[in-house]
Order: structure tokens, then C-alpha cells, then sequence
């Protein structure tokens, strides 16, 4: 009895921390970075008629993220290091001030024996993936944060790699193929890795084509999508899996204002997280699904009920190519702006305009039609009922959703360390200590 006893007391010491914890097996975290209560509410009566935000209208389990306390100079790489590795800092990438190297989320369940995933819609090489596979002590450029994707052994490497001059073969490729990856570069590429390989897949975008609404519908260019039904698709057995995936082009087109980029990345948000809810419902207790926005950027309100008609159409910067690309009339640029009904005849506002318009256009190629077509697109926003506040990052209340098993965990208000605890109770990992 007592050799029982103590063999049960051996193999008990001899467990990994994580598997002391009730975990689930399939956690899955979409990044909404930029994203503010008032956006989604926006995308959702927008997208009324189409059901645009109908996965996202129905998550169970809503909570609200809280600034981190203290005064950051960097308070967005703070949230984003304080959900990798459970330190709200903002001087370096996984380390602390004391030179402690902190593993993330995604390498401990890498080590924990999950498959691991990191896609993203933009780089894979800023400050959102280096989090989670980097430890530098000093904030590198991105072709040094590139350096650490061969050493981070996820299963699935997915997005675009943010380099000063994009080679036509990225230095990445060969060490990554040596190490045993499968290299995509396109949609069909991604489909057609073989299923028992580690995947690193590369896209390039088009300045012209940097969000959902400005690439042609038959592109063989990859995506969330893409990668998402990659991981989806991996063997259901016990490693089970941890897959982060970064809807990065929301913060982005909020950065430049730009209400009809940021409705269309909504929607495509919405799509990526309907592919999870599906999978949960394969897999009901078996799956946790999370959604958050570690930030605000616009600081975007709403001032009245929007209704579907809203000039969801084309994105600013498919507006500046065709105004530079076009010879249109003044009256043409309104209707492109879908401003085209905004403006009285013969209002004082819309004479200041086309005198502005003549000048610009009076200029030789390649003109500069930022301003004017910014002050167009506000006024636009405004009569509509939405109005920004701001381009930059701001620290405040964001939203977080929920389902599945362990949902409940994430009801209520919490900060991004408190978040990064929640998150490893979920997969079995030992968090930092508060």
C-alpha cells in the first residue's frame, strides 16, 4: 500500500504544472486591437440587412477590458506584453525590467505539447506577434523581431513580414523550409500543404489592396480565412490546440478614420469569428472561443441610431488612387465620397469645397487629395451620426466576447494581466503570481 501511495505522490510531482489544472482542450483567441463598443454597434446596424456582425451579435458571454493600472509611455505595447506573458510593460518584448525572460501563452502551451498558431492579416514581425515568441531587452526593428520566428517552433506561422524592401524570396524561407515547414505564399499554396506539416505561410499586399474591400473576390491572395481553416482542420486528439489570430487591418483603418474600411474589417471579422463558433459547435466541450480589443483607436461615437444606409462603399484609400487616377469632375468626387446628396445647392460649405477641389486638381500628377477628402468623409460621417475623435491609440473600456467551455470565466471587468491569468487557468498553464 505504502509503494502505491508513493508511486501516486512521484508521478503527482511529476507532472507538468499545467497538468494540475482542469484545461480545455481547443482555446482559440481572436485579437480585435482597435476595436471600441461603439464600432461593433456601428458594423451591426450597417450590416443589419446582410447580417454582418450576426456571429459576434450572438456571444453569450460579454465582458469589458480595463486600462492597466499604472503610467505607460507605450501604454499598447503594455496590454499587448500584460496578455502574452502576464507583465504590463512597455520597454521591451517577453522580458521584465529585471531581465527575466517571460515565455507566453503560446510558447507554454508549445511546450505544454498543444499545436500553436499565430496568424494575422497583417505582420507577423510587430510588436502584436513579437509578444508572443520574442524576448528582447530593447524594442527591435522588425527584420530583427523576423529573426525569432524560426525559434518559436509554432505549428502554424501565417501573415505578411514587414520588411524596408520586400525580396522576392524572403531570407526566412530556407532556414523555416530546413526546419521542416511547408512554405505557402498564396491561397492555393495554403490548401495544398500537406496536413502533417508545420506550415509558414507569406502573403504581400498591395498598398492599394490593404483591406477585405479592396481585393478582388477572386484573389489568390491568402488570408485569415485561409489560415483559420487550416488550424481548423488539424486532428482532434489529446494535444489539442492554442491558436491567436490578429484581425490587425480594424486598427489600421481606424488609424486613418475610415469608416467604410473599418465597417468592411468588422464584417470580416465576424466571418473569422463565425468559423470558430462553428468549430464550437463541433466541438462543444471541447472549445473555448475569446474575442478582445486590447485598445481603442479613433475613439469613435455614435450619436444616433446609423440604419442600413450608410455609404458603406469604397475605402479611402481606393478613393485617393481614383481621384489621382481619374479626371473627375467635382460632382463625381462627392458621389465617389458618397457625399454626393450631403450638401444644400449652393451651400457656402460645398462652394469652400469645390474651390478646393479646382485647386488640387489644378495641380500636376500626382496630386494630394488626403485633406480635402478627409474633411469630405467627415462631414459624410457626421450627417450620418458618427463621429471620430481622434487617430491615435487610446487606453480605455473595449469589449470582450465569449463561448464555449469555460466562457464564464470571462464575464465582467478585468485588466489584460487579469485577462492573461483567465486565459492560462483555461489551458492548464501556471500564471504569474500577481
Amino acid at each position: 500500500m505504502r509503494r502505491i501511495i508513493a508511486g501516486l505522490v512521484l508521478v503527482f510531482l511529476l507532472l507538468p504544472a499545467g497538468a494540475l489544472h482542469a484545461s480545455v482542450r481547443n482555446v482559440i483567441l481572436i485579437l480585435t486591437d482597435g476595436v471600441n463598443q461603439a464600432q461593433l454597434e456601428l458594423a451591426r446596424q450597417a450590416g443589419f440587412r446582410n447580417a454582418g456582425m450576426s456571429n459576434s451579435a450572438a456571444m453569450p458571454v460579454s465582458g469589458t477590458l480595463l486600462p492597466l493600472p499604472g503610467d505607460f509611455e507605450r501604454p499598447v505595447l503594455a496590454a499587448k506584453n500584460a496578455l502574452a506573458t502576464g507583465t504590463g510593460q512597455d520597454r521591451m518584448l517577453g522580458m521584465t525590467v529585471s531581465d527575466e525572460v517571460l515565455d507566453s501563452l503560446l510558447t507554454q502551451a508549445k511546450l505544454q505539447g498543444r499545436r500553436t498558431g499565430f496568424v494575422t492579416d497583417g505582420a507577423l514581425n510587430d510588436w502584436t506577434g513579437g509578444v508572443f515568441f520574442a524576448h528582447e531587452s530593447q524594442l527591435p526593428e522588425p527584420d530583427k523581431l523576423a529573426d525569432w520566428l524560426p525559434l518559436c517552433d509554432f505549428d502554424l506561422l501565417a501573415g505578411t513580414l514587414n520588411r524596408p524592401q520586400a525580396p522576392a524570396l524572403d531570407p526566412l524561407d530556407a532556414p523555416m523550409a530546413k526546419l521542416g515547414y511547408a512554405l505557402a505564399k498564396n491561397r492555393k499554396q495554403v490548401r495544398e500543404a500537406a496536413p502533417d506539416r508545420r506550415l509558414f505561410a507569406t502573403h504581400s499586399l498591395l498598398e492599394s489592396r490593404l483591406f477585405a474591400a479592396d481585393r478582388p473576390k477572386d484573389s489568390n491572395e491568402s488570408g485569415l480565412l485561409d489560415y483559420m481553416a487550416r488550424a481548423l482542420s488539424w486532428p482532434q486528439d489529446a494535444r489539442g490546440m492554442f491558436l491567436v489570430v490578429d484581425c490587425s487591418k480594424i486598427r489600421l483603418a481606424a488609424a486613418t478614420n475610415d469608416t467604410a474600411a473599418l465597417i468592411r474589417e468588422l464584417w470580416m471579422f465576424d466571418r473569422v469569428l463565425g468559423e470558430a463558433v462553428a468549430f464550437y459547435k463541433e466541438h462543444p466541450e471541447d472549445t473555448l472561443v475569446v474575442a478582445v480589443s486590447l485598445y481603442d483607436v479613433g475613439d469613435l461615437q455614435l450619436g444616433r441610431e446609423i440604419g442600413t444606409d450608410f455609404p458603406v462603399g469604397t475605402t479611402r484609400a481606393s478613393m485617393l488612387a481614383k481621384l489621382n487616377t481619374s479626371a473627375m469632375t467635382f460632382r463625381q468626387a462627392l458621389e465617389l465620397a458618397g457625399a454626393g446628396d450631403l450638401f444644400a445647392p449652393g451651400a457656402e460649405e460645398l462652394r469652400e469645397l469645390e474651390r478646393a477641389y479646382d485647386v488640387i486638381l489644378a495641380k500636376p500628377a500626382p496630386r494630394d487629395f488626403r485633406s480635402w477628402l478627409d474633411r469630405v468623409l467627415n462631414l459624410r460621417d457626421r450627417h450620418a451620426g458618427v463621429e471620430w475623435l481622434t487617430r491615435a491609440a487610446t487606453i480605455s473600456l473595449t469589449p470582450v466576447l465569449a463561448i464555449g467551455t469555460g466562457s464564464e470565466a470571462f464575464a465582467g471587468e478585468y485588466n489584460a494581466e487579469e485577462l492573461h491569468r483567465k486565459l492560462a487557468a483555461v489551458l492548464g498553464l501556471t500564471a504569474r503570481p500577481e
